[in-house]
């Protein structure tokens, strides 16, 4: 049975998606966070998500040459946030991305970068175009029998030892959503082109996950095995919600919260103490070869 979207099915996921957050109040989330983390949920977890995101992306990052005003692709780029992050270290930056309103919103605020409405399994550049391409949570939302294509296209268009940052969902699998485990996604890199030079794994929170597994289970929405959901229907689900919650919905969100404001202080022990294979994320520093 089909569990997941096709190619076709995931690309017009994203692009109703931009339609949807396109009135984004920027004011309480400057960032778009509500748009690229967790689609929906409130702005205090979408917040420590990215956290650990910028936290492992400048960790990464730390081990690239940069050098002089480099070609820079960010891959799936969404609001703009490492296009922001990376022009401002002196890169020429070309983002990709498949959510037309967002891109738009971009080139308005980040006029230093270039944007371009492109899907990463079929980009239109040209052989060697960049000394390095990044992308975030990206390649786990292409079907399985595309990842490989995109991680094609993404060698090809890079010079010979340029440099691919890369972080990517281990555990996480649903409509739109094709996580690998830390060791898939080694071999996927190394099949296409790439060798392997750091790996971090990230976002462990236990409990905030725990609170999260516990209201999927009890969601008849969508659950594991079933067939997916129209795309409208599971776009439509990720707009925040407006009515009042119930009771049982406001304890949930209370918990979720007290769990999250815990994790900032005990995520850094337990990436210190806890198996690679629980956690939720990894970042990925490759070589193209």
């Amino acid at each position: 049975m089909r569990t997941g979207y096709s190619l076709e099915e995931t690309r017009r996921f994203w692009r109703l998606h931009s339609a949807q957050w396109r009135d984004l109040d920027r004011s309480a989330d400057p960032e778009g966070l509500t748009n690229v983390c967790f689609e929906g949920a409130p702005l205090w977890l979408n917040k420590f998500a990215a956290r650990l995101q910028v936290r492992t992306f400048h960790r990464l990052l730390e081990h690239v040459d940069l050098g002089r005003s480099p070609r820079i692709l960010d891959v799936g780029c969404g609001t703009g946030r490492w296009s922001r992050l990376l022009s401002e270290r002196g890169a020429r930056v070309t983002g990709i991305d498949l959510q037309p309103e967002t891109l738009r919103a971009n080139r308005t605020r980040l006029p230093g970068c270039r944007f371009i409405e492109m899907a990463a399994d079929s980009m239109g550049f040209a052989a060697s175009s960049f000394d390095l391409a990044v992308s975030v949570t990206v390649i786990q939302h292409i079907p399985d029998a595309a990842q490989d294509q995109a991680l094609k296209e993404i060698r090809r268009v890079l010079v010979k030892d340029g440099t691919y940052l890369m972080m990517e969902g281990t555990r996480d699998r649903g409509p739109h959503m094709f996580g690998n485990s830390i060791a898939e996604w080694r071999r996927k890199a190394v099949e296409n082109g790439f060798r392997v030079e750091r790996v971090i794994p990230y976002d462990f929170a236990p409990v905030v996950y725990f609170l999260k597994g516990l209201a999927a289970r009890r969601s008849s929405f969508h659950r594991a095995g079933d067939p997916p959901p129209e795309v409208e229907e599971l776009v439509a689900r990720s707009k925040p919600e407006t009515q009042r919650k119930a009771l049982a919905k406001r304890l949930y969100y209370l918990a979720l919260h007290g769990a999250t404001l815990a994790s900032y202080p005990l995520e850094p022990a337990v990436m210190m103490a806890a198996p690679a294979r629980l956690a939720y994320h990894a970042g990925f520093l490759l070589r193209a070869v």
